[in-house]
């Protein structure tokens, strides 16, 4: 996962790109072209090296790093690193599950756009839900749902998506993205 700032044809111009993966919602995020990187989150070693935490809500199938169910995800910007809710690698044992993936906070008061841009690859199944939300420093703002009872990308290549977050951001100084899946 990368955030990432860059100046385009006009003073202030940023965009965020991230890397990531979920499966149930799988979504990887590629590099922005001329982009200043503000941090890179790569999950290499089963971890994360920049602070992206899990808040387990609900359940004990959440968010890994390791890809247990040993899940072949291809297209662009996935490689054998990221972070992944496999809710079919927890089995019906695993019950009811909601767990956030946290991006560390980011300064977005400076003013331009910020873009998130990821690929993704997502099963639907039994009543899923995934968002992509951004905290604002005081709320949520859903950005991005996957679809109702329809599979993304899936079982083919992960698709590619890019959203404008600047409005979600609120020119926050501890602006956040979250990928959650129930």
């Amino acid at each position: 996962m990368r955030i990432t700032s860059t100046t385009e044809n006009r003073p202030g111009a940023r965009h965020a790109a991230w890397r990531t993966a979920l499966l149930g919602a799988a979504i990887a995020v590629g590099t922005v072209a001329s982009a200043q990187v503000l941090f890179n989150e790569t999950f290499t070693g089963g971890t994360s090296s920049e602070g992206f935490t899990v808040d387990q809500e609900v359940g004990t199938c959440g968010w890994v790093f390791n890809n247990p169910g040993s899940r072949t995800i291809t297209g662009a910007s996935f490689d054998a690193d990221f972070a992944i809710f496999d809710s079919d690698n927890c089995g019906s044992a695993g019950g009811d599950a909601t767990a956030s993936l946290l991006s560390p906070t980011f300064d977005a008061s400076t003013a331009g756009n910020y873009l998130l841009s990821f690929s993704q690859q997502y099963r639907y199944c039994c009543s899923s839900v995934a968002t992509v939300d951004v905290w604002d420093g005081s709320v949520w703002n859903n950005v991005y749902t996957l679809p109702a009872s329809a599979s993304v990308g899936y079982p083919g290549s992960a698709l590619p998506y890019s959203v404008n977050i600047t409005a979600a951001t609120g020119g926050s100084s501890a602006a956040q993205v979250r990928f959650r899946y129930n």
